[in-house]
């Protein structure tokens, strides 16, 4: 017996085999779906702009400034998230 609210995928009628997911998981994930790029987004960034602070104050103290100003230039590039999204679906796909 099903729950009030449950959707029933991939099935049939009652028994077909099919998963069932109520209308919380549902929107879950949806919301996950639609958020996906936002929330790889944040970490990339973080990770950019720190190691582009890092290549750039080590450019600097090395006497290359023109190094220097092209490590702090690709800091404040925005990362490519669909490109590491499907990087990370392809890694998850081999294991």
């Amino acid at each position: 017996m099903e729950s009030a609210g449950t959707l029933a995928f991939g099935a049939e009628g009652a028994g077909g085999g099919g998963r069932a997911t109520g209308l919380v998981g549902v929107a879950l994930g949806q919301f996950v779906e639609g958020t996906e790029t936002d929330v790889a987004f944040l970490p990339l960034r973080a990770s950019n702009s720190a190691n582009g602070a890092i290549e750039a104050t080590n450019a600097y103290l090395a006497g290359s400034l023109e190094q220097a100003w092209n490590a702090q230039r690709q800091a404040t590039l925005a990362p490519d998230v669909t490109a590491f999204l499907e990087a990370a679906r392809r890694r998850a796909g081999e294991r």
